[in-house]
């Protein structure tokens, strides 16, 4: 085939995504639109229901437009499953445990409630026993895309609402292969034996999955990546990486589970190791983007000509499941004993529905156990939901706010379960001289985060129980990951030149104000250093040449008081001549 035929598939797509996400998400930043809104409105406005409708007979229109969403959705369920990857690196095995109450109990008791007073609403409605069940599971739901996204990029993720919410949405996606099971049952009649048999054996074959990929993630993955690692590709690294991420969310989809909880569990058994800061921010760029996808294709499916003649029983719909879900988990969070600040922030945040609705609606549609009619109205009530759980979350978090600045009980001391940073020293570099600092700083009783480019330096300090993790200082995202906004000084010790001036302009460009003490080479790379944002600088040669000259001069039997005085006066002399060059 002539190269001049070679056609890349849904090139135009692509380019229309492209070109949405670069021009217009910026300027919904400068109005101060929040972006997964953004990205929903782009959705909505380029997809089939929105400019094509009247595009028809004008080309240059038409090539601003995507006529099937189906073409993007497959590539945009990737977005979850990076955001539930890079969720499972923020959490361990023993915090996970620590949790299980809120998780198995509180999440299971919301699908169950919210469930079965959803389908006493439509039962209300005249909805037959099957369609109302079908509709409440449905919508007991909510959307782990679109909440965790918004508490990622708030940084609200770490706190009592964030994480009580999350434990709901991992149950949830737990729920969903019982719920699909259960509408391809409902379609078929005098199955109740063989629904409990199947339902039996795919929670054991689920059980066996995940326990597989627990059992891989701590005996293979972590010597796997130390492996990569000594090549000190980068390339490789990340290739790694997407192997671990899609192969894990591929077998748990071959066994009947959701792709976005194969990738929890491999970032779960990640989440423990010393590689994962490093992890975190190489798989940021594919988030982002996929996410926006996601988002657009969400907003594609978004129909308003359907919804003309019945506009206000929609807006009462998505009213009401707001309503109801909300009053639900708030009941259910204080039932749980958590504070009622947290109880209704978790309610509103997840009053919408779920991606899982446009799934099992459409299954049951396919069944002919939902009408068409009936089955695009529940789609369109989902989007709608979907399309203002960001003003929703923001409302939430207000409300949440000022119920928890009116409660006298509140502890001030952060909740324990929160992960962040703050009042500790970052060490980049955790060579001889690093180590040594480290140490120091233990038995003054300072906490210390390192991060070293070695993965071997790394993995052996980590095996030790240091915090050093795996990564590179000299990128913004693994600063950011190791908590430098919350740092009390930084020191920079790392060997190569070129990485140690490198490292000290990102550190200062992060945050200026930060002092910085870095290990020199000589004077000159003292003078880079300087220049570059370091507030105080060794040279290395120096000093050892100083240490050296003392204990000659203390073997020459000179007072110990001379002896410092001239080291201390070359100390001063040599810091004079660098700044002076500076």
């Amino acid at each position: 085939m002539c190269v001049m035929d070679a056609h890349i598939p849904f090139l135009r797509e692509v380019l229309v995504f492209l070109g949405a996400s670069a021009l217009l998400i910026p300027a919904f930043g400068r109005i101060r639109l929040d972006p997964v809104l953004g990205y929903l409105i782009i959705g909505a406005l380029i997809g089939p229901y929105g400019i094509s409708t009247f595009a028809e007979g004008q080309p240059l229109l038409s090539a601003f437009t995507i006529d099937s969403p189906a073409i993007v959705h497959g590539l945009a369920e990737f977005g979850i499953v990076f955001l539930l990857f890079s969720i499972g690196l923020e959490f361990s095995l023993e915090r996970l445990w620590s949790m299980r109450r809120l998780m198995f109990g509180l999440g299971t008791l919301q699908i169950i409630v919210t469930a079965a007073a959803i389908t006493g609403v439509a039962l209300l409605w005249g909805n037959s026993p099957a369609v109302s069940l079908i509709i409440g599971a449905s919508l007991a739901l909510s959307s782990t895309a679109v909440v965790m996204k918004l508490l990622t990029d708030r940084q609200q993720f770490t706190g009592l609402p964030g994480q009580t919410g999350f434990m709901i949405l991992l149950m949830q996606d737990l729920a969903v292969v019982p719920l699909i099971l259960m509408i391809s049952f409902l379609a078929q009649t005098g199955e109740g034996a063989a629904l409990g048999e199947t339902l039996f054996f795919s929670l054991g074959k689920a059980a066996l999955v995940i326990a597989a990929i627990f059992i891989a993630g701590k005996y293979a993955l972590q010597p796997l990546f130390g492996f990569v690692t000594k090549t000190k590709s980068s390339e490789l690294f990340i290739a790694l990486v997407l192997l671990v991420v899609l192969g894990a969310s591929y077998v748990t989809h071959a066994a009947g589970l959701s792709l976005s909880l194969g990738a929890f569990l491999a970032g779960l058994s990640l989440a423990e190791t010393e590689f994962r800061h490093q992890i975190e921010a190489d798989i940021e760029p594919f988030k982002g983007l996929l996410m926006g996808l996601f988002f657009m294709s969400v907003g594609m499916g978004l129909n308003f000509a359907a919804v003309q003649g019945t506009f206000f029983w929609l807006i009462l719909s998505v009213a009401g499941l707001f309503t109801i879900k909300a009053l639900i988990i708030t009941i259910l969070c204080k039932i749980f004993r958590l504070p009622l600040y947290a109880a209704v922030t978790a309610g509103l945040m997840l009053g919408q529905a779920g991606e899982f609705a446009f799934i099992t609606l459409g299954l049951a549609e396919q069944l002919s156990l939902l009408e068409p009619e009936v089955a695009q109205f529940m789609m369109i009530v989902a989007g709608f939901a979907i399309l203002i759980t960001p003003l929703m979350h923001g409302l939430a978090y207000k409300l949440g706010g000022v119920l928890r600045d009116k409660d006298t009980k509140a502890k001030p001391s952060p909740d324990p379960i929160t992960r962040e940073f703050g009042g500790h020293v970052l060490l980049a570099g955790y060579g001889r001289v690093g180590s040594t600092l480290g140490g120091m700083l233990d038995k003054a009783k300072i906490s210390y985060i390192a991060v070293d480019s070695d993965s071997a330096v790394a993995q052996e300090a980590f095996k030790k129980g240091r915090p050093v993790f795996f990564g590179d200082a000299q990128r913004k995202q693994v600063l950011e990951l190791i908590g430098i906004d919350g740092a009390r000084a930084a020191v920079v010790t790392v060997h190569d030149k070129k990485a140690c001036l490198k490292i000290v302009q990102s550190i200062h460009k992060c945050l200026p104000a930060l002092p910085i003490i870095a290990r020199a080479h000589n004077a000159a790379h003292a003078k880079q250093l300087t220049q570059a944002g370091a507030t105080a600088v060794y040279p290395e040669v120096t000093e050892a040449s100083l240490q050296i000259g003392g204990h000659l001069l203390d073997c020459l039997n000179m007072p110990p008081d001379a002896v410092y005085k001239i080291i201390e006066d070359f100390r001063r002399e040599d810091a004079a001549v660098s700044q002076n060059a500076a």
